[in-house]
């Protein structure tokens, strides 16, 4: 089976995911705060445990350029699969937040636009599994915060989570920066030096040609999405409230 963009392969694993989302927060809709953290805990440890060994397939596959500096766990996705963990252990609703927004939007976007390398392959091997397995996690554990009544959906909460979006990019430019100094001359985790491979980085970067800075534009229309994401799912909600 070849899993590619919107073919059968990639609609039935997309469905399966949603189905698991919908499965889980049934199955502890009545449990308490504590025992739902409990799930999570495991939930993010093993999500981990799997990126791990994902990883380790790709350094293993002689057909992947595997580079370890450029494979670390700082990427918006990958950084949910550490912070979850983070978030389920210590009950830290901004990390909640952050994984609803930003944790979804970007699992979402890297399994509708995979890099090279990860489309048009066999589902039932490494590459597949691991990169479209990882982001399905990440995608289950944001929607999961939200789902399981351990954080909400508000415009708060938005604005909480695009600032520490910033905070996240803030700090990988200063690793990028570290590693391009040291390990990795080519270092850009959470983008902050460019991406010449995508278009609408490299459109930003041209107006604004300064690392970290020309994300300023990124920040803002992601802030704006949040909104409208937040009025989406609240309106049948402030609907119900007119009708009574």
């Amino acid at each position: 089976m070849i899993i590619s963009v919107f073919n059968w392969v990639w609609i039935a694993f997309m469905a399966i995911t949603i189905a698991a989302i919908v499965g889980i927060t049934h199955v502890y809709k009545d449990k308490t705060r504590a025992q739902k953290l409990v799930f999570l805990r495991w939930f993010s440890v093993i999500s981990f445990a799997l990126w791990i060994l994902y990883k380790y397939g790709l350094y293993a596959d002689p057909t992947f350029d595997f580079i370890f500096w450029k494979e670390l766990p700082f990427q918006p996705c990958n950084t949910m699969m550490w912070l979850a963990i983070v978030a389920a252990f210590f009950d830290v609703t901004i990390i909640m937040d952050y994984g609803f927004y930003v944790g979804i939007a970007s699992a979402l976007m890297a399994l509708v636009m995979p890099e090279t390398g990860f489309y048009n392959i066999p589902f039932f091997s490494i590459r597949a599994l691991g990169f479209y397995g990882t982001h399905a996690l990440v995608l289950m554990v944001g929607v999961l915060f939200v789902t399981m009544g351990l954080t909400k959906v508000s415009y708060k909460n938005a604005l909480r989570s695009i600032i520490f979006f910033m905070a996240m990019a803030c700090v990988m430019h200063l690793v990028n920066t570290v590693f391009r100094h040291t390990v990795y001359s080519e270092a850009s985790y959470y983008f902050t030096y460019g991406n010449e491979d995508n278009f609408l980085l490299s459109a930003f970067k041209r107006f604004i040609p300064v690392n970290l800075l020309y994300m300023l534009p990124i920040f803002m229309i992601a802030y704006g999405v949040f909104l409208l994401e937040t009025y989406l799912i609240l309106l049948p909600s402030k609907l119900g409230r007119k009708g009574k």
